[in-house]
């Protein structure tokens, strides 16, 4: 027999039930399964969240404030941010197919290899393949594979961001109702697009984009344990300091030219990473418990 539970901050049953001797059509007792909370341990989840160019809207809340050029507030949530990002998803794979021309100067040309009767460029640690037509290299494009790149960060990664949010909140909602705390790192990133100071704001708008989205789960379930500080988000805005330097084109300006916003590093660079962690977390057992498997009884078992 499987038993799992309705909150899933408790374990699945897997046991063997044995009706030797027991006459099933006249049974009319009630079999109860003790299910045990999750070991904090065991949690081992990092949720991926891909933003927009900044879409993160500014928020001074005062007039004092206005002089600050990059205030890292903001009024959105993920959800907010969502739909308007996903409706351009055609947008991006049309920039992504378009083939890039390169200028061939003497950096480019030590770069340049062949096999066979097709030509390639070094770029960092990649490789792509170009065409050379007269002073440029043009790009070869793979077709399905940027597609699939493209649709794959969309339909694959920023719905299943929301998706697993919507989960760790669900299982959020039944931990913390055991007594217990919980804490976890959230790490805001940027493309190299924008100096540093814009980036680090920038950063911080994004992971603050997921804490509204968790203060407003269920009716706003997850705030009063946010405010008690009994739920903690550690903030760690990386900003542009890991985002990636070399692009398809080498030659092209990120802060001016469209790749800046549209290419897959740039898209890729664009995100906030939720790290739930068991051997990292910190938390507190309820009062009178010892173990983070005491068989506690909550609604919704």
């Amino acid at each position: 027999l499987y038993a799992k539970a309705d909150f899933q901050i408790y374990k699945p049953v897997d046991t063997v039930l044995t009706f030797a001797g027991i006459n099933l059509a006249a049974c009319v007792d009630t079999i109860i399964l003790p299910l045990k909370v999750l070991d904090i341990g065991e949690l081992d989840t990092l949720i991926i969240f891909y933003f927009d160019n900044d879409k993160q809207e500014r928020d001074r809340p005062s007039l004092t404030n206005r002089e600050k050029r990059y205030w890292p507030l903001t009024k959105l949530s993920f959800e907010d941010t969502f739909d308007p990002y996903y409706a351009k998803k055609e947008e991006y794979i049309v920039y992504n197919l378009r083939p890039e021309s390169i200028a061939i100067d003497r950096e480019v040309r030590s770069r340049m290899f062949s096999i066979g009767n097709e030509q390639f460029l070094k770029v960092g640690k990649d490789t792509i393949q170009v065409r050379e037509v007269g002073n440029s290299l043009v790009t070869v494009v793979d077709t399905f594979g940027v597609r699939r790149q493209v649709n794959t960060i969309f339909d694959t990664e920023l719905k299943g961001g929301l998706d697993n949010l919507n989960a760790l909140c669900a299982f959020l909602e039944g931990y913390l109702s055991t007594g217990r705390d919980f804490e976890m790192e959230v790490q805001g990133f940027c493309s190299i697009r924008g100096n540093m100071e814009y980036n680090d704001s920038l950063a911080n708008r994004r992971i603050m984009c997921i804490r509204l989205s968790m203060e407003q789960f269920n009716g706003g379930v997850l705030k009063n344990y946010i405010d008690q500080g009994r739920l903690r988000l550690a903030p760690k805005p990386v900003g542009a300091s890991a985002a990636a330097t070399i692009f398809p084109n080498p030659k092209m300006n990120p802060n001016l030219d469209d790749g800046g916003i549209f290419s897959l590093p740039a898209m890729i660079d664009r995100r906030v990473e939720l790290r739930v962690k068991g051997a990292n977390l910190k938390f507190n057992p309820p009062p009178g418990s010892t173990s983070s498997e005491s068989n506690l009884q909550i609604p919704g078992q």
